[in-house]
């Protein structure tokens, strides 16, 4: 029994770095598969009763609120990501009810941990030398994430607690020297690919969860309040500390101005949207629904500057993970996730373990990270949070007060079913897969055929009603097809959806609302010049000439985030319509 669970503990932890190329159903279908069989078996092999703490107690709160939201308020944006957070921390009991039973499993586990990171170092290395393609064309190095924001967010959150076990490990002996080598080979080539991934929020966070690791070994903090024994001292040290934290803010926010400045205007947008839903928030994903709306209402209201408008872009994450908690799971999810941390960070870790330190630094780094990035919409992180929290909450506490014994078999019913729901909703995402590739093969009906098997799963889903009506509009089934984009762009804020529906406006001779769609997408991404180049061609097919100068003379004036081809051509062909308008007159 117990190398059946190794087997599941193993594939849990190793399936979601399967996600690259097209194999996204395979590996969540993994995912689900192996945290079913863990659920199971950590209940089966239960012995004790589970001890309920203050902190268990508040993740059980917080888990059960994510359940209840999942259940009251239905599959309300269509995400697979919805199952996936509530599997996550159902898991949690099922790791810290191993890890309490038997002290063996956290070892595996961390070897576990550290055969996934072996992989996306793989990964990482085989995209720079060009053996392995990344998922995202625009970007070289992105693991199995394809993003090297993700990417490096992930190995910052595991380097803490790989560190924390290699500074155990006598090199002296022979016994241990192999694994030390083992471990020293994976920091160093983590800590490269970290650095050349040229993610600052993961530079500063896994420099803070190794500080918090080094500071346990040598005792630097200690050191320093015995050397500052004097006001002089601590006035100087204070002063320092001040001008060195500003300048490498000063240096990081330089270092990529544009990036920082885009996000200081998401956060600035999504903190003047309406708020109805203070307690609870408006559901989880509802951020990526709805984002590009705000924005879009933001630059219409005239309220954007020209910096702003240049940095703009369509954006599915909020860059700063309390603000997206929120706005979606409310000032209740707020205060349940900061006292998770809390209680995390608070609790004693004696007798001493490297991995209780390493796990405690990982979530330092993981902390870090939420104010920049995006972790918590990352699943091997998130997973990596539910590791590092059961073992930190593993261990009897004097603060545990009840036990549950029948706690674990009610994960395992309440996991079964949502694993249930996920399967049905992820055989969804392999209809749509399936579709999209016999729709970009030309076999449109086909295609349509297997998007229409999966609509009754992916209703909700905004980015599926894209592409089924994108598949229609290609066979002039403009009706059904602005049906489903209508749907889609309530789903998501995705300006292609917006532009789709406007084409099929304009070619069913509803020139009013085609201009309203091309509108939308010209105030959400002002930088982009397809939406305003449609906009042109459709007041000149109603005879508005000087309103198409007017959009011409605005195309030309733009300055493209990013300079392509087709934006030259569109520039292009603005003048010549300039200067023909310019001779006719």
């Amino acid at each position: 029994m117990k190398s059946l669970l190794y087997i599941f503990l193993f594939l849990l932890l190793i399936s979601l770095h399967l996600n690259i190329g097209r194999w996204f159903v395979e590996s969540q279908g993994l995912f689900y598969i192996a945290s079913l069989g863990v659920l199971l078996l950590s209940a089966i092999l239960m012995r004790k009763g589970f001890c309920i703490g203050k902190g268990e107690c508040l993740i059980s709160i917080l888990c059960t609120y994510i359940l209840i939201q999942m259940v009251v308020r239905g599959h309300e944006y269509g995400s697979y990501w919805i199952f996936s957070v509530a599997i996550l921390w159902l898991l949690f009991f099922a790791f810290k009810n191993l890890f309490h039973q038997n002290r063996l499993f956290v070892k595996y586990t961390f070897w576990f941990v550290v055969a996934g990171a072996g992989l996306e170092i793989l990964y990482g290395f085989g995209q720079l030398f060009g053996f392995i393609g990344n998922g995202e064309s625009h970007f070289i190095l992105g693991g199995s994430l394809n993003n090297p924001g993700a990417y490096a967010g992930y190995l910052s959150a595991v380097f803490p607690l790989i560190l924390s076990v290699w500074l155990i490990y006598d090199k002296r002996h022979k016994k241990t020297e192999n694994i030390s080598y083992v471990l020293a080979s994976c920091l160093i080539l983590m800590f490269y690919l970290i650095i050349i991934s040229q993610s600052r929020g993961a530079w500063i966070a896994c420099s803070v969860g190794s500080l918090v690791v080094l500071n346990n070994k040598f005792l630097f903090y200690n050191k320093i309040v015995v050397f500052l024994n004097t006001a002089a001292r601590k006035f100087v040290a204070v002063v320092c500390s001040v001008l060195l934290i500003a300048i490498a803010a000063y240096a990081l926010y330089q270092y990529k101005a544009d990036s920082a400045f885009g996000r200081l205007l998401v956060w600035k947008v999504a903190l003047q949207k309406p708020y109805q839903n203070l307690i609870v928030g408006d559901g989880i994903g509802a951020f990526e629904a709805n984002y590009g709306h705000w924005q879009s209402d933001y630059f219409a209201r005239g309220s954007g500057s020209d910096a702003e408008k240049k940095v703009a872009d369509y954006v599915t994450c909020a860059y700063n993970e309390p603000l997206q908690i929120f706005i979606e799971q409310g000032l209740l999810g707020v205060f349940l996730w900061a006292g998770v941390f809390v209680a995390a960070f608070r609790r004693k870790k004696s007798p001493y373990s490297p991995f209780i330190l390493g796990a405690k630094a990982s979530l330092y780094a993981i902390a870090v990270l939420s104010f920049v990035s995006y972790p918590f919409q990352t699943a091997l992180i998130y997973l990596h949070f539910i590791i590092c929290l059961a073992i930190i909450f593993h261990k009897k506490h004097t603060s545990d007060f009840a036990v549950f014994p029948k706690l674990q078999w009610i994960c395992t019913v309440a996991g079964t079913i949502t694993l249930a729901l996920g399967f049905i909703n992820l055989h969804g995402y392999k209809l749509q897969r399936e579709g999209q590739k016999l729709v970009f093969e030309g076999r449109i009906d086909v295609g349509i055929e297997k998007y229409k098997e999966a609509y009754p799963i992916l209703k909700d889903n905004g980015i599926f009603l894209f592409y089924y009506g994108s598949a229609l509009a290609l066979k002039e089934q403009y009706d059904e097809s602005s049906e489903l984009l209508e749907q889609s762009i309530r789903k998501t804020s995705n300006p292609n959806g917006y532009i789709l529906l406007g084409n099929n406006y304009r070619k069913q001779g509803k020139y009013n609302e085609a201009e309203s769609a091309y509108k939308n997408v010209i105030y959400q991404i002002p930088s982009k010049l397809y939406s305003k180049y449609r906009l042109v061609q459709l007041l000149l097919e109603q005879g508005r000439e000087s309103e198409a100068r007017r959009w011409a003379n605005e195309i030309l004036a733009t300055k493209e985030k990013v300079p392509t081809t087709a934006a030259k051509e569109i520039k292009e062909e603005m003048r010549k319509l300039l200067q023909y308008e310019s001779v006719d007159k």
